[in-house]
């Protein structure tokens, strides 16, 4: 999936599991590691201009489904970042 189709899944899900609570990260990225399939990183805190990114390892093959289950739970963490969990 390319930044375009994340996006969109993001809006889905987030309407779906959050309420749409979750602003979009401002940034989707795509690296070569082999440490993680996603992550999230948040700087700041959230309101007070506080920035996050959901990252995807490119070092594996994942499949469509895979790619949503990956979102999802980055998408928990940025829920926990939102709330201050």
């Amino acid at each position: 999936m390319n930044e375009q189709q994340i996006r969109c899944l993001f809006d889905k899900l987030n309407k779906e599991f959050f309420n749409n609570a979750l602003p979009q990260p401002n940034g989707i990225e795509f690296h070569y590691v082999k440490s993680y399939l996603g992550q999230f990183q948040s700087t700041g805190q959230y309101g007070k201009y506080g920035t996050c990114v959901i990252r995807f390892s490119t070092a594996w093959e994942m499949t469509d489904f895979e790619v949503e289950k990956v979102l999802i739970h980055e998408m928990i963490h940025e829920w926990q970042w939102t709330v201050g969990h």
